[in-house]
């Protein structure tokens, strides 16, 4: 992490204490707060993945988890499973087996085909698939979806019964609102099935203009404990990651 004039910058990875800690203490004081959390897994082999999977299967009051396959391959030289349907396919399946709540899986961008990737972590067994725009998504310098791409993703989705989620998760100049409440109505009118955000302003201005489009706080939020829950409850979050 390193302070800049303009804010800070932080490249910190997925840091964390593990999936027995995750159940052992910090399940116990969010299990009971009203709102849904989900809990992002990842993993070197899909044999992790779905280890870690199971155990947040057997937490009652975790209803999703949300599926990292950004996480490099050790069997593929440390290639992500996510640029490759194959990847993409061995590790969605072998959650897909081991966890039966709902199953989001976070798409990466980095790919030459995101919507060849779509289909097929849809074909292996994803509830939901969550992706970036063209404009206010945090891997904006990503091959991400276009509008008519996403109008496709979403109707591609909707007929396999698979809910879609967009990133609107980077922090918004004031010069930027007019453009942001265009996109905002476009996914709203387009059926996204909610949002991903982090801005306190993009949150705000969404339930404005868009108030049936459900919020999800994103990871950028940084939500580490019980009152930062809270606090995305009180802000209108269905979600929180």
């Amino acid at each position: 992490m390193y302070e800049t004039a303009s804010g800070m910058l932080n490249c910190v990875g997925l840091q964390n204490k593990g999936v027995d800690y995750f159940c052992k203490n910090i399940y116990p004081q969010i299990k009971d707060i009203d709102t849904n959390m989900i809990v992002n897994v990842s993993g070197n082999t899909p044999e992790d993945y779905a280890e870690c999977a199971a155990r947040i299967n057997e937490l009652d009051n975790i209803p999703a988890i949300e599926l990292n396959i950004s996480c490099p391959n050790v069997h593929q030289g440390g290639m992500a499973f996510g640029v490759t349907t194959e990847g993409a396919r061995s590790v969605v399946k072998a959650v897909r087996e081991a966890y039966k709540k709902t199953l989001i899986v976070k798409l990466s961008p980095n790919v030459t085909s995101i919507t060849d990737i779509a289909r097929c972590v849809e074909d292996a067994g994803a509830d939901a698939v969550y992706m970036g725009g063209k404009a206010f998504g945090a891997r904006q310098y990503a091959s991400n979806f276009d509008r008519e791409e996403m109008a496709k993703a979403v109707y591609f989705a909707h007929m396999h019964r698979v809910r879609i989620y967009i990133t609107v998760n980077t922090l918004v100049d004031d010069s930027e609102m007019q453009d942001l409440a265009s996109y905002l109505l476009f996914l709203n009118n387009v059926g996204v099935d909610g949002i991903i955000v982090q801005d306190l302003g993009v949150i705000r201005l969404a339930r404005k203009i868009v108030p049936d489009l459900p919020l999800h706080a994103s990871t950028q939020m940084t939500v580490t404990n019980s009152s930062g829950v809270d606090f995305s409850v009180e802000a209108g979050m269905e979600r929180t990651v």
